[in-house]
């Protein structure tokens, strides 16, 4: 069978060979949308949400169908399985998470803003309906592949959980959402007198990824090439497991089993204030939306690897003759293939940390000088 594993065994022997800790080219930008006037009323300033999503772990399949091949033969089917996990202490994800959020408050009030408590927007209607929460708890529903952290003790209010365990974001029935709750913080910030209303979601990830595969490739390939970024706009795919509740009838049955699908999780780091509510029409008074033009590198931490696994489609061109005639007939193939990153746990918070930091307090000072000089 044609099928191999490549990875540079720097991944298991504690990475000794990474550079000096350091961050690659910062480049920052303001995501604006609709151009026009702009205003902050206030420097009152409300965090409705503080999320960190961490990327420790990473599950794809790559395959072929086979079937015809050149002068009447037959490929057989592929298929490519690659796992690639980091191994980070929880502790440690917490630490950052925490050190961040205290570091972006104390930027604020340097800057001269007035930073509210979570339990100023108790009393407002916009959160009559929603549930308080002080100190959420991690989450590895958030986003497949991800473990999401929140700042401990921190007080923010939010609709609920779907069954899943994910944070309910949006207006609408089931699958149909409109108007994500950024898209509403105008509401919250005429409640809270014209306070600026600020959203922090990032994404740290350890690797990018790609696969190769399809009818008439005759082969199955998945690479993952190992990289610590704060992400700017990364699409990020993995596999998750479905039908897993055994409760259901149709599983009891056996009419159903569980599975995998692959999903989608869209990883741009961005902070966004929002502030007042106009009269006519309700749009806000003032946005700014801080973002990165391009990943933000975190050098020193872990190597810069590839790591591949592949399978090649076995091929019958000839056949054999028989008496009915000549039969052709290739085997199907498969690899299934795990790898996982060693970090040093003080490197990764010390290089997060740094990241995250540099992001925050670059766009703390934009707002301050755009628009409270």
């Amino acid at each position: 069978m044609k099928a191999r594993l490549i990875i540079t065994m720097a991944l298991f022997m504690g990475l000794t060979t990474v550079n000096a800790q350091s961050l690659g080219d910062f480049s920052p930008k303001e995501d604006r949308g609709a151009m026009g006037p702009r205003k902050f009323p206030s420097k009152d300033i409300y965090i409705a949400n503080f999320s960190v999503h961490y990327q420790v772990y990473n599950y794809r399949k790559a395959s072929t169908k086979g079937g015809s091949g050149m002068m009447g033969g037959v490929i057989g089917k592929t298929q490519a399985e690659l796992a690639v996990g980091l191994d980070i202490p929880v502790a440690t994800i917490q630490q950052i998470t925490d050190d961040a959020y205290a570091q972006f408050v104390s930027d604020l009030k340097a800057k001269g803003f007035n930073v509210l408590n979570g339990d100023a927007a108790k009393s407002i209607d916009y959160y009559k309906d929603y549930q308080r929460h002080q100190g959420l708890e991690m989450s590895a529903s958030e986003a497949a592949g991800f473990i999401t952290a929140y700042p401990t003790d921190a007080v923010f209010y939010i609709q609920g959980f779907d069954k899943s365990g994910k944070k309910k974001d949006g207006i609408g029935l089931g699958t149909f959402q409109w108007k994500s709750e950024v898209e509403r913080f105008n509401t919250i910030s005429s409640q809270l007198n014209d306070a600026a209303i600020v959203d922090v979601n990032l994404y740290v990830l350890y690797m990018s990824g790609k696969e190769i595969g399809g009818k008439f490739s005759g082969r199955s390939s998945l690479t993952a090439n190992t990289n610590l970024i704060l992400a700017a706009d990364e699409g990020m795919k993995t596999r998750v497991a479905t039908n897993t509740d055994n409760s259901k009838w149709s599983n009891k049955l056996g009419l159903t089993a569980p599975g995998t699908k692959e999903v989608l999780v869209d990883c741009e780091s961005k902070i966004h204030f929002v502030a007042g509510k106009n009269k006519i029409g309700g749009s806000p008074l003032g946005t700014y939306v801080g973002a990165l033009k391009k990943n933000l590198e975190i050098e020193g931490v872990i190597a810069e690897e590839k790591i591949q696994t592949e399978v090649d489609a076995d091929y019958d061109n000839w056949g054999t003759e028989t008496a009915f005639g000549r039969l052709y007939s290739a085997e199907n193939r498969s690899a299934k293939d795990a790898a996982l990153i060693k970090a040093d746990a003080g490197k990764y918070q010390k290089g997060v940390e740094q990241a995250i930091t540099t992001f925050l307090s670059h766009h703390v000072s934009e707002f301050q000088t755009k628009f409270f000089k």
